[in-house]
This record gives C-alpha cells, sequence and structure tokens, in this order.
C-alpha cells in the first residue's frame, strides 16, 4: 500500500519499493518503478503548489468538487474524495472559519447538511485552477505533439488494466 501524503508534505516521502521482487519480471518492475516515480513525483508537485498560501491539499480538492457540484452534502463529498466523514468533517470546519464556505440544512431533509462556496472560495478555487493551469502547460508544452498522443495512448491503456483489475475484484 503507498501511504497517502499528509495535509503538510514537508518531509513527507513515499515508502522505497524493492530494487527486486520475486516473481516479478526484471523489465516489468522497471517499468513500474518509472510509472511509481512519476506517480510520486507528481503528487509531491502538486502537494508543493496546493499548501502555499496556508491552504491543505485536502482543502482545495474540497473546493473544486464544490465548484462543480456546489451544495452537496458531507456525506457525498466524503464519497467523491474517498475520505472518512470525520475528515470532511474536519475540512469543511477549517474551510468555514476561513469563509470559503458555508454550510446549510437542507430544507427537506434536516439530517443533511449542505455545503457551498462563497465568493472567497471560488477565489481561491480559481487562484489554484491558475497555478494547476501553469503547470500543466510548464510540464506538457514543449512536449512534441507526437510523444504527448503517444503518452495519453499508453496511459489511457494503462488505466483501462488498471480499472480491468479494479472491476474483477
Amino acid at each position: 500500500m503507498i501511504p497517502v501524503p499528509p495535509d503538510d508534505p514537508e518531509g513527507w516521502e513515499p515508502l522505497p519499493l524493492p530494487p527486486v521482487m520475486e516473481g516479478v519480471d526484471p523489465q516489468v518492475l522497471e517499468a513500474f518503478h518509472a510509472f511509481h516515480k512519476v506517480v510520486n513525483t507528481f503528487e509531491q508537485l502538486m502537494i508543493k503548489d496546493l499548501s502555499e498560501e496556508g491552504t491543505q491539499p485536502s482543502q482545495i480538492t474540497c473546493l473544486r468538487l464544490l465548484a462543480e457540484r456546489d451544495g452537496i452534502s458531507q456525506r457525498e463529498i466524503a464519497d467523491a474524495l474517498r475520505i472518512s466523514r470525520a475528515r470532511v468533517t474536519a475540512v469543511v470546519r477549517a474551510l468555514e472559519k476561513q469563509g470559503a464556505i458555508r454550510r446549510e440544512r437542507d430544507g427537506a431533509d434536516g439530517r443533511i447538511t449542505r455545503v457551498y462556496l462563497t465568493e472567497l472560495g471560488r477565489e481561491i478555487d480559481r487562484r489554484k485552477g491558475r497555478v494547476r493551469d501553469q503547470r500543466i502547460n510548464q510540464i506538457f508544452a514543449d512536449m512534441a505533439p507526437a510523444d504527448r498522443d503517444e503518452l495519453r495512448r499508453r496511459l489511457d491503456d494503462l488505466t483501462a488494466r488498471i480499472e480491468r483489475v479494479l472491476k474483477s475484484g
């Protein structure tokens, strides 16, 4: 299991993988190590970018979700972000304290709390979106179009393989 990075990225590094694994072809393992390195390096970059200005990655992810689906319940946030309801409560409280979101009881079902972006929350989401867009251009824009197409094709294939494993149980 790859460790989940904390909201404070300082000093976080993924657990190292062994250079040799019993029963795994060395060339297959070499490809996996390259993939693992890309995923973890990108994750570290995103944590760094999202943590600037005192925000936490989980907060920014929540704001991005609300920008797409404003007014969803805390339970729906937990399900969409695949984090515990307790963690969502902590994230939502912190965002509410910052003035980035507001919570309201559902008019039809008082047991449900709906979460809405404030104008400040929308501005934070826009700022982080600009950082994201700059990083995408910084990483991919100077790549030859044929190389981008090949990368996309291979990553789509890898995604399909992983999805098949997930669906197979």
